[in-house]
């Protein structure tokens, strides 16, 4: 993989193929990293016109602040939800178009593959704010279309109905899943010669559910 850091320009853009079916996007998956301050990014889904170039206007739109993004070169994946729902037509091509409203986004990088391109799909760039557009030869930017996102997940604790007439509101309360780890009594249990890490994931796996130990670093204490 290499790195497009949109050398300067404001907008740049990449087309893909919709399969066989209809989807319903809910967000966008992009490897993103910054190498200097960037303010606020734009995402969106746009039609392409014959040249696949992108045309119209957004059919969906997310804002992000850049600046939350890692300066990691490796680049870490940015889950962008838009601000609503749209439904794209099966075998039909489209494009994510990414633009910094207030500035350019030469200070934002997404990964690209410069050794194998997509078939049949074009990587662009625009300095006019997509008046015209300029192809990336041999060189494709991946990302994954979120047909299905969590915005909140964890446990529902209340459900309380209210309103009037025609308005009706339903209000969920609830936490997210640490509440599993809050929640729970742990019995007394003994553990001999234990390096603390064995301590943690082995009361988590008996008496949590929801809950996974995979980020539980080894440590170098054992407990007499």
């Amino acid at each position: 993989n290499a790195t497009d850091d949109f050398q300067g320009e404001t907008w740049g853009s990449q087309t893909f193929l919709i399969g066989a079916d209809n989807i319903v996007v809910k967000g966008v998956a992009l490897k993103l990293y910054r190498n200097g301050l960037i303010g606020n990014v734009l995402v969106s889904i746009r039609a392409v016109d014959g040249d696949l170039k992108p045309t119209g206007s957004d059919l969906a739109v997310a804002t992000f602040n850049g600046n939350a993004l890692s300066t990691n070169t490796a680049g870490l994946v940015k889950f962008i939800l838009f601000n609503s729902t749209t439904t794209l037509t099966a075998s039909t091509r489209y494009c994510i178009v990414m633009r910094g409203p207030y500035q350019a986004v030469n200070q934002l990088s997404w990964r690209v593959d410069t050794t194998n391109p997509l078939a049949n799909e074009k990587s662009w760039r625009s300095t006019n704010s997509g008046s015209t557009w300029t192809e990336t030869v041999g060189q494709d930017t991946y990302f994954d279309i979120l047909n299905s996102a969590n915005v909140f997940t964890g446990i529902v604790e209340s459900i309380e109905f209210s309103g009037q007439e025609s308005t009706q509101v339903c209000t969920l309360r609830g936490r997210d899943y640490t509440a599993r780890l809050m929640d729970v009594t742990v019995k007394p249990a003994v553990y001999t010669n234990s390096e603390i890490s064995t301590i943690v994931t082995d009361l988590i796996s008996d008496l949590v559910s929801d809950i996974t130990t995979s980020n539980v670093d080894i440590t170098i204490i054992t407990l007499p």
